[in-house]
């Protein structure tokens, strides 16, 4: 069936994006430059502060720096859309054959005539 085939090829695309999306070493910046986060998954692995800039900032600027850069690095390092899982017209097309079972075996017949 051409509909399993091209399902098949759609999941395989979107396993690649997670792999891809959950191996990627992301790395995110405060709005004013000086807190640096990087790491992968959502887990930070370093967080970098400029020593020059911090033996001078207040606590609150420091705070507000380090806030603002582990946000952005959070939203960088999400999956987005792909939590949404595998869409597709294809997975769209079989998830509305499966949810009506005389319409699948309708279709399935149609083929082998």
């Amino acid at each position: 069936m051409r509909l399993i085939d091209a399902v098949t090829a759609d999941l395989g695309r979107f396993m690649q994006q997670v792999s891809a999306a959950t191996d990627q070493v992301v790395t995110a910046e405060s709005s004013g430059g000086h807190v640096l986060v990087t790491g992968r998954q959502r887990q930070a692995t370093d967080v970098a502060i400029d020593p020059r800039w911090v033996v001078g900032a207040r606590d609150s600027e420091i705070e507000s720096e380090l806030v603002d850069a582990l946000a952005s690095f959070t939203n960088k390092s999400s999956l987005g859309d792909l939590t949404q899982g595998p869409q597709s017209t294809n997975i769209d097309e079989l998830r509305r054959l499966v949810r009506d079972p005389q319409t699948l075996i309708r279709r399935i017949s149609e083929r082998n005539s």
